[in-house]
C-alpha cells in the first residue's frame, strides 16, 4: 500500500530544460525520513522539460496548457495529498534540510498556516550580495511593516492546503511571477492566522531572469508591492526616473539616525559576504 505523504512539493515549469534537472535532484535527496511527493505542473513547455522530468520515476508529472503561473501553481495545489504543501521553483536548488526544516516549523506550531524563507541567487556577484544581503538583514520581515502582514516568496514557501483553499487560491489574473502572486496569496493567508518568515530556511536560485535589467526588474517589483502600499508609488516612480536616488529614498522614508546605522551595516554586511 501506498504511504500516504506527509509534505507535497509543487513545482510550476515552463521551458526550464537547463534548470528543472537539478532542482529535481536537490527535491529528490532531501534529508527527510517521511513520505512525500513531488508534483511538476507543466506549463506548455516547448523544450525538453517534460522529458527531463519522466527521468526522475515517481514524480508526478501534470500538463497544465492554460497559460499562467498562479495557474500552474493551482493545478498542482488542487492534486496534492498532503495537507501541508510546500513550494519552489523549477530553478531553484534546496539543501538538503529543507524539507526537514519546514516540515519542523509547521509541525510545531499547529497555528503555523504559512512559512518562508529566502532564495539566494548564487550565479553572479551582484544578484548573489544584494539577495544574501537581504538575508543576513531578514528582508522579509520588513513586509510587516509595509504591508501589515507578512508576505512569502513561492521559491520557498509551506502553507497549510486548508488555509489556501480558504483564501481562494492564487490570484489567477496573474501570470507572471514578477508580478507576486505568492505575495498576494500569504498576505490573503495572514487574515486567518500566523504567518512568518525565517532566515535559517532558504534555497539556491537562478538570477536569469535579472541578468542585464536590474534595473527594469526592481522598477517592476517594487511596483507590484506598492498595490498593496500605494504611498509608495510615487517614490518608487521617481528612483526609476532618476529623480530620487537610492539614498533620497532611504531618507525619506526613515529617520536620519536609523538611516546611518543601516548604512553602516550593511557596508558592514556587505564587506564580509565579499571576503567570505
Amino acid at each position: 500500500m501506498e504511504e500516504t505523504p506527509v509534505l507535497s512539493v509543487v513545482i510550476p515549469a515552463l521551458n526550464e530544460e537547463e534548470f528543472i534537472h537539478d532542482t529535481l535532484q536537490s527535491v529528490r535527496n532531501q534529508d527527510f525520513p517521511y513520505p512525500y511527493e513531488v508534483i511538476v505542473v507543466d506549463n506548455g513547455s516547448t523544450d525538453a522539460t517534460i522529458q527531463i522530468v519522466k527521468q526522475f520515476p515517481g514524480i508526478k508529472l501534470i500538463e497544465q496548457p492554460i497559460k499562467g503561473v498562479a495557474i500552474a501553481r493551482n493545478t498542482g495545489f488542487k492534486v496534492a495529498k498532503a495537507e501541508i504543501i510546500v513550494s519552489t521553483d523549477a530553478d531553484c536548488r534546496p539543501p538538503k534540510d529543507w524539507l526537514m526544516k519546514l516540515f519542523n516549523e509547521m509541525q510545531n506550531d499547529p497555528n503555523l498556516l504559512a512559512i518562508g524563507g529566502y532564495a539566494i541567487f548564487d550565479d553572479g556577484t551582484i544578484p548573489y550580495v544584494s539577495t544574501k544581503i537581504a538575508h543576513k538583514i531578514g528582508l522579509l520581515k520588513l513586509s510587516r511593516i509595509a504591508f501589515g502582514a507578512q508576505a512569502l516568496s513561492t521559491q520557498n514557501l509551506a502553507i497549510r492546503k486548508s488555509a489556501w483553499e480558504k483564501v481562494g487560491g492564487f490570484n489567477e489574473q496573474i501570470v507572471d511571477p514578477i508580478y507576486l502572486d505568492d505575495a498576494d496569496l500569504t498576505i490573503r493567508v495572514n487574515r486567518l492566522g500566523e504567518v512568518r518568515s525565517s532566515k535559517d530556511i532558504y534555497v539556491f536560485a537562478s538570477s536569469r531572469r535579472l541578468k542585464g535589467h536590474y534595473k527594469d526588474f526592481a522598477y517592476v517589483r517594487l511596483r507590484a508591492y506598492a498595490h498593496y502600499t500605494k504611498n509608495w508609488k510615487n517614490i518608487i516612480d521617481d528612483w526609476y526616473n532618476e529623480k530620487l536616488n537610492l539614498d533620497q529614498i532611504q531618507e525619506s522614508i526613515s529617520p536620519k539616525k536609523i538611516y546611518t546605522k543601516t548604512r553602516h551595516k550593511l557596508s558592514e554586511i556587505y564587506n564580509e559576504i565579499l571576503n567570505g
